[in-house]
């Protein structure tokens, strides 16, 4: 299963050798439900580079904490690492239905 990434590539993160954008997914959900408070389990990571930049959007296949069917929702959330250690807050995107 892959998924696409649409993020700001104009963040410091992304072009800082030794940062991460770290994807938690939440686990899928019936279309109806409108609140979800986990489990969350990390997805996949991207690590800040100089050459090539990151761009987006980006399509990742990584191996999903939690496989997902045609028409759930799934719920995202982020936080970034900078290279000096510093972890932000976390961070959600209103949650997408699955096309497989």
């Amino acid at each position: 299963q892959t998924f696409t990434l649409t993020f700001d590539d104009t963040m410091d993160w992304d072009s800082e050798i030794g940062a991460f954008l770290v994807l938690e997914q939440g686990e899928p959900q019936n279309p109806t439900r409108n609140f979800f408070g986990g489990p969350w389990r990390t997805g996949a990571y991207m690590s800040g580079r100089v050459e090539p930049p990151l761009t987006s959007p980006h399509i990742n296949t990584p191996t999903v904490p939690f496989t997902f069917v045609e028409g759930q929702k799934i719920w995202w959330r982020a936080h970034i690492i900078r290279a000096d250690g510093r972890v932000s807050s976390k961070f959600e995107c209103d949650p997408v239905l699955a096309v497989v």
